[in-house]
Order: C-alpha cells, then structure tokens, then sequence
C-alpha cells in the first residue's frame, strides 16, 4: 500500500477546534508573581502579539494630542487605559511566521540582556519554545471568515466604538454567555449598604420564627403587618397578632448596626461634619453615613499616589508612627475631589503595592535603552483593516480537500475554515448581521441615533461637544420631544387608516 494514501500522513487543514487561547499562554509564564522583570515580558508579549489597525490608531493618537494635558507616549497610555484601547482601535493577531519571530526576538533579549539573564532559567526557555512552536503552527492566527468586531457607534470624541465578538478561543463564547448572564457584578455603595440591611433584616425575621416562636406570616413583609395590626386595633380595638412584635410602635436611636455607619475615627486623620459640596453620589452617601465632611477612600488618584511617593522619599521604610503623619497630612491636603483623607492602616496596606511597583521601575532602568527600541519595534506594527483577508492566512498545512475548499472560496477573499458545530462543512454560509441599534440621542430630535453621535447621555454627544446645542435648554428639549412623538404617533394613525 502506498504510504501516500495512508490516512496517517494526510495533514487536515487547521480546524477551529484547534485554536488556543492566548490569554492562557500568558498566564503559564514560569515567574513568581512577585517577580520585577514581569510585568516588562508581559509588556513585550503583548506588543508582540497584537497588530493594531492603523486608521484606528491615527483617530486616537489625534485625539490624544490634543488633550489637556497631551498624551504624547502612546505606549504608556495604552498600558494604563487598555480596556479603553480596545473598545476604539482594532487589534489581530499577525501571521504565523511574523509572530513566532516577535517571540523568538524577546526571548533573545531576556537571554541577552544582563538584567533579565538572571531570570531566564531553563522552565522560561521551554516556555518560550513552545510558545514559538505553536505560533509556528498556526494556533494563534485569526479565523478570517467571521466577523471580530462589530461598530457599534461613536463616542464624544467622535472616535469609532467597536464591540469585540471574540471569546477566549476563537470559536468558543463560553465566557461571553456567561457574562450576559452573570450581569454587571459591581454594584455602588448605596446599593451594597441597602442590600446587607435587606439580608440582615430578613435573616433577623427567619430567626425570631423560627428560635423566638413568632407569627410566620409567609413574607418579609412585615412593615404592612404592623400596619395593618395598627388600624385594626385603632377602629375595632382588637389585636390580631398577639405574638408579634410591633416595629413601627419602637422608638429606635441613631445608631447604625448594619451596613455603612460612623466608626470611632480619629480626628488626626478625619474631620467630622457635613459632608462637602463637592461630593456626589456614592461617595456623598458614604461621607452622610459616616458623619464626615469627606471619608477615608483608598489610595487611587494620580495625586494621591503622587503625595504618597514625595512622602516616601524621606522615609522608605516607614513605622506605625510614620503612618500616623502620612494620614495627617492627607487630611490637610484633601478636598473632596482629586485627594481623600487616609487611615494609616489604608497607608500601610498600599505600601506593599508600592514596594513592588519601585522594583519594577528598577528594572525597567535596569535593562537599559534596548529594551524601549525592542518595545518601539513590536509596537509600531500597524494593518490595514482592508487588508485581512485570506492573504495574511498561512496557508502552511492543507489536504487536497481543504486546498480545494479553499480555491472555490478565493473569490469570496478569505480561508474557510470550518466550526467545531459543522467540522464537515465545506462552504461558508453567510450569516446575518445583528443589526445596530436604534436608540435615540439624548438630543433628539435635534440630533439622530446614538450609533452616529454616540449620545447615550447628555455629555457623550458628539454633536453637543462640536457646540450645536448650546443654546437649547432642558425645557425645550422635552417640548420638542413630545412634539415629535405627538407627531410621529399621528403619523401612524394616518398609516392605518
């Protein structure tokens, strides 16, 4: 028998099925999560791995320029803000042979570099081995016969926004299920404090039926069993629960046992009193709880991470004394907007944060000038968007099935490939688009829909952001609203008759 026809040494064609995650890849890097050379190969790999359109970079790159102030260091800003990133500019892997020689360039400069030689041990080489092999093989390229993103409107810079359809592999939407379903897990602190009050109150209702022997009316409900037990001995003098204990009859003090309330805080590091005018929602409710004119929040601003490091700088290795006077002096330099007052044990805590972040940034000096030129080169990789088609597919390992497939389909410029659903499927079928949303501006009718000026909100309009609506108040935004509602309603009776 010819060995030829033998179904062992027929190569498929790459599959969907046999795409991996890149997310994945990262995460098995053999580095201690303390290590300070990691965030920097992170760094590196991610510029490694993604091509960024070019039309989408030159929209934010303008709209970064002029700002206040400018962002002149993109790469910077795209390591701090990256879900912001990703919902305006498009990212692809690269081909097969390009990635696996951006991998194969960092792992020269890790083995190179005096810094980082250190740290590449024989676990990281055998990483990045299999790493280049895989890329070699195809398993990182893009499935260029479905649609990856999807233009969702614009926002008020006017930039495009895009919804991202990939899952964790290519084909899979596992997560992307589960997030719809799951919902939005951050909540705000009215909501947190309102929520353990609910548990609380009912945990304390279950309790007393079940430990206490009172009336078990089938509900939580039991403010409208007060009430009802209150007008009917008000009319008819009659007590119709003689086990239950009357809430709405019990005289209750300031006191706040569940939920967000004042603590017994020094006032070397907060200052008492109505909250301050500059405070708003969430936070002013926290500040109202608390009875203090501003409370303590953890470190998270840009000043407040700022003031922090000039404190450190006299004193690195801080004592429970030290803490004390670094909470005092935010205190005197908050005011409710950029800066919010410290406890020393929120000081103490950030410390370790801080620590590793100062290792980082020495060794970021240490590897010196060729790691920012390694860095410049794997970011300034740019694509056309019209240009990914089947041209950057590495057409490397195909059957005569799949070469046949894939000449049928060269007219239609991209390489079938097809879904763990329909291994056997031959053809690609289209499908349909989800068509885009048809919400109204928040302008309208002197604006369109949110897909063009992206005005989900007052602010986000791009049209109100250029000054065409500055002259138009709030009254007569809603007259001409039900105006044009009465209008278009009139124009649907008209329609059937």
């Amino acid at each position: 028998e010819d060995s030829s026809d033998s179904d062992d040494n027929e190569i498929d064609a790459m599959r969907s099925r046999g795409k991996e995650d890149l997310w994945h890849m990262f995460d098995r890097l053999p580095l201690p999560r303390d290590c300070s050379v990691k965030p920097l190969i992170y760094q590196l790999l991610i510029h490694g791995t993604w091509d960024f359109v070019k039309e989408d970079v030159a929209g934010v790159e303008e709209y970064l320029k002029i700002k206040d102030p400018p962002v002149n260091d993109l790469i910077q800003h795209f390591c701090f803000n990256r879900e912001w990133w990703k919902q305006r500019v498009r990212m692809y892997t690269p081909k097969a042979t390009i990635h696996a020689a951006n991998v194969r360039r960092i792992q020269v400069f890790l083995a190179e570099n005096s810094a980082t030689k250190p740290f590449y041990s024989a676990e990281v080489a055998q990483y990045f081995d299999t790493f280049v092999q895989k890329c070699e093989e195809g398993k990182y390229e893009e499935l260029y016969d479905v649609s990856l993103f999807r233009h969702v409107g614009v926002d008020s810079a006017g930039l495009d926004l895009w919804l991202r359809l990939r899952g964790t592999v290519r084909d899979e939407n596992l997560h992307q299920k589960m997030k719809t379903c799951l919902g939005p897990l951050g909540i705000g602190a009215r909501s947190a404090h309102y929520i353990l009050v609910n548990l609380c109150f009912r945990y304390n209702v279950s309790a007393r039926i079940r430990r206490c022997g009172d009336v078990d009316h089938g509900h939580p409900y039991l403010n409208l069993v007060d009430r009802i037990q209150i007008r009917t001995q008000e009319i008819f003098n009659v007590l119709l629960f003689p086990r239950h204990q009357n809430v709405l009859q019990t005289k209750f003090n300031n006191f706040i046992a569940v939920g967000i309330g004042p603590l017994c805080y020094s006032e070397d590091f907060v200052a008492q009193g109505d909250p301050l005018p500059e405070l708003k929602g969430d936070i002013c409710f926290i500040a109202k709880q608390m009875n203090l004119k501003c409370p303590p929040l953890p470190i998270v601003t840009k000043e407040e991470i700022t003031l922090y490091n000039n404190l450190m700088l006299n004193k690195p290795n801080p004592t429970e004394r030290d803490y004390c006077e670094y909470a005092k002096a935010f205190l005197q330099h908050s005011d409710g907007i950029k800066i919010f007052p410290k406890l020393p044990s929120m000081l103490k805590q950030y410390y370790m944060q801080w620590h590793k972040n100062q290792q980082v940034k020495a060794a970021r000096l240490a590897v010196g000038s060729s790691y920012s030129e390694l860095l410049r080169s794997l970011s300034s990789i740019r694509v056309e968007a019209a240009l990914l088609d089947a041209n950057q597919c590495s057409n490397q390992s195909m059957s005569a099935e799949a070469a046949e497939t894939h000449a049928e389909n060269e007219s239609n410029n991209f390489l079938f490939v097809p879904s763990v659903a329909g291994p056997h499927q031959a053809q690609y079928k289209s499908t349909k688009q989800q068509e885009q949303t048809q919400r109204r501006c928040f302008w309208w009718p002197y604006c369109g829909t949110v897909d063009i000026c992206g005005g989900w909100t007052r602010d986000r309009c791009s049209n109100y952001n250029k000054g065409n609506f500055n002259t138009v108040s709030i009254e007569q935004l809603e007259n001409a609203k039900t105006n044009a509602l009465n209008e278009i309603r009139m124009i649907k009776i008209r329609s059937k008759k």
